[in-house]
């Protein structure tokens, strides 16, 4: 928790800005990102301003994606000034990355946001059936400037532990979300995208059921060495188990999980 609340501290005196303070939230910052990047980063001399720089791009990418799949003439303003909150985040970056001596990593991060547009892309205006079929392809996008920085600093042996870790707190993120009544980016996406998603219901019952498969996923490989763990399993990033254990929505959601 030390850790996730020295970059967050960080990340947030970087993007301070009043103008956007005074009408914009504050964009949510993926922890279980940050986690991720500092196992992967910390034996570099250099490893706080690269997790520093890839959370950046990756809370513009974030804040673009809302204007994308939310658009609305009615709030034209916010929209506007949200597409400029997001190329504000990407210019620190930029300079951020621009005291770097070694641009091999500009280079990978350039490469990873290109490759997630066309990923985005391919997803945004694809029809799925299930839940399922949609985060399998929904993780490349969740994943990609991970697997770039990875493979920036040569271990990606440790990507597979990684990702499925990352998916895993991200499906915790989303349940928290809805059963708070928040909705998120990715459940509008899922309720747009997936045929069998009609309702929020049924995106309840879909991220339940994933969540089991992945936390058995997990379980499995590390029962047969295929990997070890590298992050605990058990750390409640997004208050998951105290919902879940809350005798209000206990019955029902012990219920979905043992399924």
């Amino acid at each position: 928790m030390k850790t996730i609340d020295f970059y967050t501290n960080l990340i947030k005196d970087s993007i301070d800005q009043n103008f956007l303070n005074e009408r914009l939230s504050d964009p949510e910052l993926d922890i279980h990102k940050i986690l991720v990047l500092h196992e992967l980063l910390k034996e570099r001399e250099d490893y706080t301003a690269l997790v520093h720089a890839t959370m950046l791009v990756q809370i513009a990418l974030n804040t673009h994606d809302n204007v994308t799949k939310n658009f609305d003439e009615s709030t034209l303003k916010e929209q506007q000034l949200t597409v400029l909150a997001g190329d504000y985040y990407s210019g620190i970056y930029y300079h951020l990355l621009s005291n770097q001596s070694d641009i091999t990593v500009i280079r990978q991060l350039a490469v990873a946001i290109s490759e997630m547009t066309q990923l985005k892309m391919d997803v945004f205006y694809t029809e799925y059936g299930t839940v399922a079929e949609l985060l399998s392809d929904y993780q490349k996008i969740e994943m990609k400037l991970i697997d770039k920085m990875a493979e920036y600093v040569k271990k990606t042996a440790d990507l597979e532990y990684l990702t499925d870790w990352a998916m895993l707190k991200r499906l915790e993120y989303e349940l928290v979300r809805l059963m708070q009544g928040t909705t998120t980016f990715l459940q509008q996406l899922i309720l747009q995208q997936t045929r069998d998603t009609l309702s929020f219901d049924d995106l309840k019952h879909g991220l339940i059921h994933q969540y089991n498969l992945q936390q058995q996923q997990i379980q499995d490989k590390l029962q047969t060495g295929s990997y070890h763990a590298l992050l605990p399993q058990n750390i409640d990033l997004y208050g998951w188990k105290q919902l879940k254990d809350n005798e209000l929505v206990h019955g029902e959601v012990s219920k979905l999980m043992n399924q």
